[in-house]
């Protein structure tokens, strides 16, 4: 356990930094950073400058959402996401693999059947190629050479049940997606703003 921890505002950066006080084998105080650079120093920082540190970063935080010395717990930076995908066997299966025919998000609206218009996480899942020669509409999953392959190796989605279920797979799959910038800081400043509240209370 550390002897101290101080944020400190740097002005030729114009940022805060986090430093760390702790006694190394010999006794003796050493300040350090989050680089891993350690030296000597005199004293540790008392607790009104602890305070003053952490309540001005707080208040930069709280304007800006941007918690650059990951002060603040339990922001959340994903969330789940649940995609229906539908594949089918074609000509070209044994070939180039199963084809692509769509996906839509939780499974309503219409299928998205162009990966440029799906998100990236989504297509790097499902392994998407475009390796059909003369065509740049075919979008195929080359490690699976059939719909039965498919259905039996990809057992992360939950397939429906089919009709055909030799010629097609229409399935569900859930998967961390990264949430956008504005929401990430929007929570992050509303979090800062509850800590400076417990700070005046405390």
């Amino acid at each position: 356990m550390l002897a101290a921890e101080l944020i400190h505002y740097c002005d030729d950066c114009k940022r805060f930094h986090l430093a760390f006080y702790d006694y190394n084998e010999d006794g003796d105080l050493m300040v350090g950073d989050i680089d891993g650079n350690w030296e000597p120093c005199d004293d540790l920082p008392s607790s009104e400058e602890s305070e003053a540190g952490s309540r001005a970063y707080l208040e930069e935080v709280a304007r800006t959402g941007n918690d650059y010395l990951s002060q603040l717990l339990g922001i959340k930076t994903t969330r789940k996401a649940v995609w229906q995908i539908s594949f089918r066997n074609w000509v070209g299966s044994s070939t180039h693999g199963v084809l692509f025919c769509g996906a839509r998000r939780r499974g309503r609206g219409s299928w998205v059947r162009n990966p440029a218009q799906l998100p990236e996480y989504l297509v790097e899942f499902l392994r998407l190629e475009n390796n059909v020669p003369g065509s740049n509409t075919h979008w195929v999953c080359p490690e699976f050479e059939s719909i039965a392959d498919l259905r039996k190796d990809a057992c992360e989605v939950k397939w429906q049940t089919s009709k055909v279920p030799a010629l097609e797979a229409v399935g569900k799959i859930e998967l961390e997606e990264t949430l956008p910038e504005s929401t990430v800081r929007r929570q992050t400043s509303e979090a800062a703003k509850v800590a400076l509240e417990r700070m005046v209370k405390a």
